[in-house]
């Protein structure tokens, strides 16, 4: 599951996984709306999938 990261005293980690899940969160969301977005504009899901796997997104 990954090596753990130490990031600083008592509550530093979950104030730290909070950042995380909050910005995982965000991009989850977004890529969401960028999906159906291109669905509306009229692109195959494999051309999405193809547009976005180029990104940092892959």
């Amino acid at each position: 599951m990954g090596a753990p990261l130490h990031v600083g005293g008592s509550g530093a980690g979950t104030a730290a996984k909070r950042v995380a899940t909050n910005a995982l969160f965000c991009v989850l969301c977004v890529l969401g709306e960028s999906l159906a977005l291109g669905g509306a504009l009229g692109l195959s899901w494999e051309a999405l999938h193809e547009v976005l796997g180029v990104t940092p997104l892959a």
